[in-house]
């Protein structure tokens, strides 16, 4: 079974980001330092739609691109049920999260995949770029070579 990429994935992975982003923002000191790397990869996302969008990406690009994107959602997911299990949105809620002893290890690692996701992305995003812009240098050459033919010496 192939899946197919549509925007629709890019949108509700942005919107994964953006929410998981404004937690870490309502959140305790360590996970709020996590907001910097979660705004980041809601950006290299947006990034990443712009340039792909209106190009036909070829099947590898495709599978790259759906394992970026399946990677993204499982990091956001996995922050998101830290918080989900250790919070409750309520006023009194408050104090939960001064109980909140995680520790700094989970919080790193979580982190390092943040930043490892966001490099994927952003290695993916260049590398399309070049592709598309080394093809559109082979279009224009061969308009100026067509061009430069049909002068009169």
């Amino acid at each position: 079974m192939t899946l197919v990429l549509s925007p629709s994935d890019f949108v509700a992975c942005i919107h994964h980001a953006q929410k998981v982003w404004k937690r870490c923002l309502d959140a305790p000191e360590e996970f709020r330092t996590l907001s910097t790397e979660v705004g980041s990869l809601q950006h290299v996302l947006g990034e990443v739609q712009e340039s792909v969008c209106g190009h036909e990406l070829n099947q590898r690009s495709k599978s790259d691109l759906r394992q970026l994107i399946a990677g993204c959602d499982e990091v956001l997911m996995e922050l998101q049920r830290i918080f989900d299990k250790h919070k409750r949105w309520s006023s009194q809620s408050k104090r939960s999260w001064n109980r909140l002893s995680l520790g700094k290890d989970p919080v790193e690692r979580i982190r390092q995949r943040v930043i490892a996701m966001i490099g994927l992305l952003d290695a993916f995003n260049v590398s399309f770029v070049r592709y598309v812009l080394s093809g559109f240098a082979i279009w224009h050459g061969e308009c100026l070579l067509t061009i430069l033919q049909r002068q009169p010496s």
